[in-house]
């Protein structure tokens, strides 16, 4: 046992020097446009961070979409790893990922469930996470729960003008399994271009009628996303009002990302993302 237990804190020794020398050098790589955030962590509760990904060993790679958890040892949020690699032997286009991870290093403990996809062909990525993901269905919450968008090649600017204005209708997946029974919506988004502005509307709704209504969001000249009048519904009603929408275009329009927030560990919110028809 005492052989066993020297063996697993020299791999642990082991993992933190090879995260201490990619924390180095990720400070050394010119910055990409990225764009993304996350929903305020919940306090008393571990919380995540996405950013761009420093972890270079297993499946993963550094330089890329990323994201970390308070829980990892000694890095916490700063060791993020990129969501390419989290999909490594997982089947999409919803990912799930449960910690801990068969065969993966003890650092992989107790890191939390995640849920996420890709929007568009690109490394823009969307989704949320928790500490343990039981659903009230099981008796219990999704602990901490944040949802959060992230990726590269984010747009910097927006076409078309006030005379000529430039109309893109979106496909959008959406994120939720605190609320949602089946954990995923879909539905259009209409971007509508004028250059130096733009508004962004529409709906996703899930098989049983659960439905984020992010109303007429602002597009920005640097191609952010943003509003303060989402609501969520079900077929019962209103379940929420004045949900702030966070989000971004990316690969010239090709793809949307982004969020909406009801506050702190509301079970209604949501992480969407979508590419042009």
């Amino acid at each position: 046992m005492k052989t066993r237990t020297l063996f697993k804190h020299a791999k642990l020794a082991r993992n933190i020097a090879l995260c201490t020398s990619a924390l180095a050098m990720a400070a050394q790589v010119q910055a990409a446009p990225w764009a993304g955030s996350q929903s305020d962590a919940v306090s008393g509760y571990e919380h995540i961070e996405v950013g761009e990904s420093v972890v270079p060993f297993g499946p993963h790679t550094a330089g890329n979409a990323g994201i970390g958890v308070s829980s990892f040892p000694v890095f916490e949020t700063a060791g993020k790893v990129d969501f390419e690699g989290l999909t490594d032997g997982l089947t999409g286009p919803i990912f799930q990922l449960e910690a801990p991870i068969t065969e993966a290093p003890e650092t992989h403990d107790e890191l939390g469930v995640f849920s996420f996809a890709r929007a568009g062909s690109g490394d823009v990525w969307f989704g949320e996470w928790s500490e343990n993901g039981d659903t009230p269905a099981k008796g219990g919450t999704y602990n901490g729960r944040q949802v959060y968008y992230y990726g590269d090649d984010a747009d910097e600017s927006i076409p078309g003008s006030a005379t000529a204005p430039v109309q893109v209708t979106y496909n959008v997946t959406g994120i939720n399994n605190a609320y949602s029974s089946t954990g995923v919506l879909s539905g259009q988004f209409d971007a509508s271009f004028y250059g130096s502005a733009g508004t962004l509307t529409g709906d996703i709704t899930d098989a049983n009628g659960f439905t984020i209504d992010i109303g007429t969001a602002t597009i920005s000249d640097s191609a952010a996303i943003s509003g303060s009048g989402a609501t969520a519904s079900d077929s019962g009603g209103t379940l929420a009002t004045s949900g702030a929408v966070d989000g971004h275009f990316f690969n010239d329009q090709d793809a949307l990302a982004g969020i909406v927030d009801f506050g702190a560990g509301s079970d209604y919110n949501t992480a969407f993302g979508g590419q042009a028809q």
